[in-house]
């Protein structure tokens, strides 16, 4: 795995799953959360796999480019065995924000 970011919460480690009923691919979408001991989440992110709801052909999803790269050139990406995704947006749980229930 490869990545460009620093970690948002280095006291949480990450936590990255890939669960697929067959290999992943670019039109997949890969979650990574960040978990304290107690199973809470503190930080949810989402990556779109850099084809996901993107059309093979012209005219594309309301004029969009071809992929999340063309889309999100500044986004942070991963790659897990030769697939990219692109960060697409973050969650801050009421945990992250010190407001525990």
């Amino acid at each position: 795995m490869s990545t460009s970011q620093q970690r948002p919460f280095p006291q949480y480690r990450p936590e990255i799953r890939i669960e697929a009923s067959q290999e992943a691919t670019e039109r997949d979408v890969m979650i990574e959360a960040y978990i304290t001991q107690a199973g809470r989440t503190v930080l949810f992110r989402r990556y779109n796999g850099n084809r996901w709801a993107k059309k093979d052909t012209p005219p594309h999803n309301w004029g969009e480019k071809m992929t999340w790269e063309e889309d999100l050139p500044h986004s942070d990406r991963i790659v897990i065995d030769g697939v990219t995704y692109v960060h697409y947006y973050d969650n801050l749980t009421n945990v992250a924000c010190g407001i525990v229930d």
